[in-house]
This record gives C-alpha cells, sequence and structure tokens, in this order.
C-alpha cells in the first residue's frame, strides 16, 4: 500500500470521526476540518497516532485518535500517558454510537416490554 493511500485512509477516517463528535479526545476543544495548509489554526482536527509510530504504534484505525493540531503537535511522539500527566490536558472519552431508537421500541417500552 502506498503512503497516498494511508493518508486518503486517515481524511476519510478523519470526517467520519469528526461528523460523530468534532471534538479533540485530548482536551475536548471542538475541532474544524480543513487543510493542513491552514497557518496557525490550533482548532484544526487532526489524525494523532495514541501510541506514536516512532514508538511502536501502527497506522491503523484502532491507535488513531481525533485531536486538534495543539494537542497532536504538544503530543508529539510522546506516550500518551506521560504527555497527559505533563500537561493539564483532560482525556476525552469517545462517544458512544448511539442506536437510534424506532417508534415501535419506545411503544413496546411504554408498555411494559424490553
Amino acid at each position: 500500500m502506498t503512503c497516498g493511500n494511508a493518508q486518503k485512509r486517515r481524511q476519510r477516517w478523519l470526517r467520519y470521526e469528526w461528523f460523530r463528535d468534532p471534538a479533540c479526545r485530548y482536551c475536548g476543544r471542538l475541532t474544524k476540518l480543513g487543510s493542513d495548509d491552514e497557518p496557525e489554526n490550533d482548532d484544526l482536527a487532526t489524525c494523532d497516532h495514541y501510541v506514536p509510530v516512532a514508538r511502536g504504534g501502527i497506522d491503523h484505525r484502532s491507535n488513531w485518535r481525533l485531536s486538534c493540531r495543539k494537542c497532536n503537535g504538544e503530543k508529539g511522539d510522546q506516550w500518551p500517558e506521560l504527555w497527559l500527566l505533563d500537561g493539564e490536558v483532560i482525556l476525552t472519552p469517545p462517544v458512544p454510537e448511539v442506536k437510534p431508537t424506532t417508534a415501535l421500541e419506545q411503544a413496546l417500552r411504554a408498555a411494559g416490554f424490553q
């Protein structure tokens, strides 16, 4: 697989995660979708390798976290736990997927059926 394909996969994943929840997974800041060419935009959504590739992490969605450019830059290639202990960053858990409830399911619950 070429580097270009990996970058496209990360960009698709980033858009998907951003539409689920645009908050940085480290500090909770609301991020914006944009281009890496935007100078000094700390709110830009980026794809962070939770365990850095330089430290043995893999380039796979299971190791990616949506983060603001500021947190991603500050974390660099540090282990996430050590970086989180260093700063005033609060790790925000991923948003759980919510299954939409149909009107029939609501009516059944109201009637006492689980």
